[in-house]
C-alpha cells in the first residue's frame, strides 16, 4: 500500500485504515472498564462521553458550570475554582498584551488527550503554521522509534554511519560522538561549525556534517547542525527521505493530518503544524491513558534523562533527548520544546502531574520583545493552574497518575 506525498502533504489512499484519536482513547477506557489499573467508574470518562472536546472553545469549566445538576457527584466549589482558573487564562490570552505581541495566535489545552480549552485569534485550531525548532522534538522521537526497533543504538558512534565524513572518526579529545550526544546538544559541534563534509540524502538534500569546537560531553551547546546529522541518519537507516519517514512513521500513525514537513527541511526547524496536532503529539508520546503508547516507557525514561555532565538540582531545567525537562522538587513538572524566530512561535508542553498537554502558536512581529518572553512563562503558569483545577474536579483516591516521571539524583 502506497502513501503518497503531494506538494509536501500526506495523501492517504481510500483503503488506508488508522485508529482515530478517539478510538485510541476508547481502547484505553475499555481496558479500564475490563479491570485495568484505573477505577471502573471514572468521573472524567462519564463527562467525556457527553463533552467529547467539541465544546473546547467555550471551555470545560464553563460547560460543567452549566450542567451541575447533571453531575451532582462533582463538588460545586471545585467547579467554581475551575471556572475562575479558566477565566484567568482566557482573560490573559485575550488581553491587550498578548494581542499586541501575537496578532495571530492559537492555544489548545488537552487533558488526558481530549481538548478542554481552545482559544484562537486569526488562527484556527487545525491551521498549520511554521513552528521553527519544535521540529527537533519530532526528529528526536523518530530517532527513538528507530532505537526501539533496534535499528540503531543511542550510544552508537555516529562515525559508523558516515564513512564519507572522516573527521567524525577523529573526534576532539578522542571522545566519540554518540547519537545521544547529538540529541542532547553535547556533541561539541557549534551553531556555526567549520566545514566538515556534505552528505546527500535520498532526495538529494544536502546535510552538512560539521566539525567540533570542543570534545563531546563537556557541555551543552545548542546547534541545528546536530539535528542535520540526525535527519541524515534517519534517511540512511530507514531508507526513506526524512520528509517521507516523518509523514509515514510519525504523522500517519498518530493521525496528525494537520502537520507537514516541507521538502527542504533537514530535521532542525521548519515543520508546519497546528495546536491540535502539537498537543496531541505530546499526549501520544508521553501520556498515560493510551493502550498502545507510541514509545515504550523505557525510551520515555531515556528521552527525559538528565545528561551526565550536568549537575543535579531538584529545581532545574535541562535539555535532554530532543526536549527540555523542567524539574520541581526533583520530579518532572513539564516536558517541552519551543521554537521562536522572525514572525513565528510554537511550543508544545506535557505536564505529568495532570497527564495533560499545552500547545500554542503565534506570529510575533518582534520575537525578542519583552511581551513575547513574559507570555511564554505566564501562559504556562496559568495553564498549569487550570489543569490542576481540572484534576481536582475529577480526582479519585488511587487514580492519581502524578509522580511517574522522576529524575534520580546522579
Amino acid at each position: 500500500m502506497a502513501i503518497a506525498l503531494t506538494g509536501g502533504l500526506l495523501v492517504l489512499p481510500t483503503d488506508f485504515r488508522l485508529n482515530s484519536r478517539s478510538e485510541l482513547r476508547s481502547e484505553a477506557r475499555a481496558t479500564e472498564l475490563a479491570g485495568g489499573s484505573a477505577p471502573a467508574v471514572d468521573p472524567w470518562n462519564r463527562v467525556l462521553d457527553n463533552y467529547g472536546g467539541l465544546s473546547s472553545a467555550a471551555g470545560l469549566g464553563s460547560w460543567l458550570w452549566q450542567r451541575q445538576k447533571q453531575y451532582k457527584d462533582l463538588q460545586p466549589r471545585r467547579i467554581r475554582a475551575l471556572v475562575r482558573a479558566e477565566s484567568d487564562l482566557r482573560d490573559y490570552i485575550e488581553g491587550g498584551t498578548v494581542s499586541s505581541s501575537f496578532p495571530r495566535h492559537a492555544l489548545e489545552v488537552q487533558y488526558h488527550g481530549s481538548p478542554v480549552l481552545t482559544l484562537t485569534r486569526g488562527l484556527k485550531r487545525e491551521e498549520m503554521h511554521s513552528v521553527a525548532s519544535v521540529t527537533k522534538a519530532v526528529t528526536a522521537v523518530a530517532i527513538l522509534r528507530l532505537v526501539q526497533e533496534q535499528k540503531i543504538g543511542l550510544n552508537d558512534d555516529i562515525a559508523l554511519y558516515f564513512k564519507e565524513a572522516p573527521h567524525l572518526a577523529r573526534p576532539l579529545g578522542g571522545v566519540p560522538i554518540r547519537i545521544r550526544d547529538l540529541l542532547q546538544h553535547s556533541s561539541g559541534i557549534s551553531y556555526s561549525p567549520a566545514d566538515g563534509a556534505i552528505v546527500r540524502g535520498l532526495s538529494g538534500l544536502a546535510y552538512p556534517i560539521g566539525r567540533q569546537f570542543r570534545p563531546a560531553r563537556e557541555d551543552h551547546h545548542y546547534s541545528n547542525f546536530n539535528y542535520y546529522i540526525l535527519a541524515a541518519l534517519i534517511e540512511r537507516v530507514s531508507h526513506k527521505s526524512y520528509q517521507r519517514y516523518i509523514h509515514e512513521d510519525i504523522f500517519a500513525p498518530l493521525q496528525m493530518q494537520h502537520s507537514r514537513i516541507p521538502a527542504n527541511i533537514r530535521g532542525a526547524a521548519g515543520m508546519h503544524s497546528s495546536v491540535a496536532d502539537l498537543a496531541w503529539f505530546m499526549n501520544a508520546v508521553f501520556g498515560k491513558r493510551l493502550d498502545h503508547p507510541f514509545l515504550e516507557r523505557r525510551y520515555i525514561a531515556e528521552m527525559i534523562k538528565k545528561p551526565d555532565h550536568i549537575p543535579f538540582h531538584p529545581e532545574m531545567t535541562y535539555y535532554a533527548l530532543g526536549v527540555r525537562v523542567q524539574l520541581h522538587n526533583g520530579k518532572v513538572s513539564s516536558v517541552f520544546h519551543s521554537g521562536i524566530w522572525n514572525g513565528m512561535f510554537g511550543e508544545m508542553r506535557y505536564f505529568p502531574e495532570t497527564d495533560a498537554a499545552l500547545a500554542h502558536i503565534g506570529n510575533p512581529p518582534c520575537f525578542r520583545c519583552a511581551g513575547v518572553q513574559s507570555y511564554r512563562w505566564q501562559s504556562v503558569a496559568l495553564t498549569n493552574e487550570y489543569l490542576r483545577k481540572i484534576k481536582q474536579v475529577f480526582s479519585q483516591p488511587g487514580s492519581d497518575p502524578a509522580g511517574e516521571l522522576v529524575i534520580k539524583k546522579q
